[in-house]
């Protein structure tokens, strides 16, 4: 958990983002995400966090459509690759 909270703040504390980031998450880490939203807001209460939850594959093809996400929190490690093998995902920093 304290890796999440801790991946969870730096990525939203980079200011590309500048405040607010659209998160797609897998369907199995949706509550979680969501508990670390409410501590990060506690925290940085301008942000702006939009979240759209749904199954890997279903956010993969979202992207792959030009689905405007700044963090992609996906159930297995295929998907990820496979976008960033087609240039539609940065690695993470």
């Amino acid at each position: 958990m304290r890796i999440l909270v801790f991946l969870l703040m730096s990525v939203l504390s980079a200011p590309v983002l500048a405040g607010n980031a659209q998160v797609a998450v897998a369907a199995n880490f949706a509550q979680t995400l969501k508990q670390l939203i409410t501590l990060y807001i506690k925290s940085h209460p301008d942000d702006r966090i939009g979240v759209t939850v749904a199954s890997t594959g279903k956010l993969a093809a979202q992207i792959r459509q030009g689905a405007p996400y700044d963090i992609f929190l996906a159930a297995d490690q295929r998907r990820p690759a496979e976008l960033a093998q087609e240039g539609l995902l940065l690695p993470a920093s």
